[in-house]
């Protein structure tokens, strides 16, 4: 069974147990390459789905930027293919709705087929596009 766990002061470490367990996700997930792991502290919501283990396989949070609201999400490398991206999605959407969010703004790899996937299937919209990445936008019904 699955659980998500909020993030704050107490439970920080699954951000970090997870950045250790993420393996060749890391590669597109650079969220915290130039930020620390206690940034997630300001996040309208963070959040990391444990295993029954309690072990860390998905994360995925809400931060405000000026206006725009952006979504970051990622699966453990050997989590992946079992429908956690959708599941961490779905979660982080339902939380915008009940906040009464207009938008969800996200960037992603061009060479993240799976990831563009997951989004395109959420409705979010590409709107800009740059040498190495897309921008999309979701509006929150």
């Amino acid at each position: 069974m699955y659980k998500y766990q909020h993030i704050q002061t107490e439970n920080i470490d699954l951000v970090k147990d997870f950045l250790l367990e993420l393996g060749s996700g890391a590669e597109s997930f650079r969220y915290f390459d130039k930020r620390p792991v206690e940034t997630v502290l300001k996040h309208v919501l963070a959040v990391v789905l444990t295993d029954e283990t309690n072990k860390p396989i998905a994360y995925g949070h809400l931060d405000r930027e000026g206006e725009n609201l952006w979504l970051g999400i990622a699966v453990a490398e050997k989590a992946q293919g079992l429908g956690l991206g959708k599941k961490v999605m779905e979660y982080l959407i339902k939380y915008a709705q009940n906040k009464k969010e207009k938008s969800i703004a996200l960037t992603v790899d061009k060479n993240n087929l799976r990831a563009i996937k997951l989004y395109e299937h959420y409705n979010f919209v590409r709107v800009l596009e740059k040498e190495t990445h897309y921008q999309y936008q979701y509006q929150v019904p």
